[in-house]
């Protein structure tokens, strides 16, 4: 991460790994679905916290104690497609690690598969 994290944001960034890190384990164990919301007020950074989140998850995070996934794909969902840019480029300022995996998805997008470890930026 480029930036420090505030103390609330570490803290929320480290729930939201443990609660993918119990997701994936009740899959993985039982076949149950998760799912789990980060929600915060308007200027608390969540586009901050979510880009600790996912550079986390795919390159692993000593800070936290996560190992990195493999086989994440995230998928970023907004119904606008300059809110995607904007949030694009706002994770690409926070993460060091990220730059070349965050993928606007667009009219001309022609993968037939999404490519672990990168971020696609969808919209409505």
């Amino acid at each position: 991460m480029r930036y420090t994290l505030k103390d609330y944001q570490a803290e929320a960034v480290g729930d939201v790994l443990r609660n993918l890190a119990q997701a994936k384990d009740m899959y993985h164990r039982y076949g149950s679905l998760s799912q789990f919301s980060l929600s915060a007020t308007t200027g608390a950074g969540k586009t901050v916290m979510a880009a600790a989140v996912i550079e986390a998850l795919v390159t692993g995070s000593d800070e936290f104690d996560f190992p990195a996934d493999p086989g994440a794909v995230i998928l970023w969902f907004s119904d606008d497609p300059s809110l995607n840019e904007q949030s694009r480029a706002r994770i690409q300022a926070a993460s060091s690690e990220l730059d070349w995996r965050l993928k606007l998805i667009t009219n001309d997008f022609r993968d037939t598969s999404f490519q672990p470890g990168h971020v696609y930026f969808l919209n409505t």
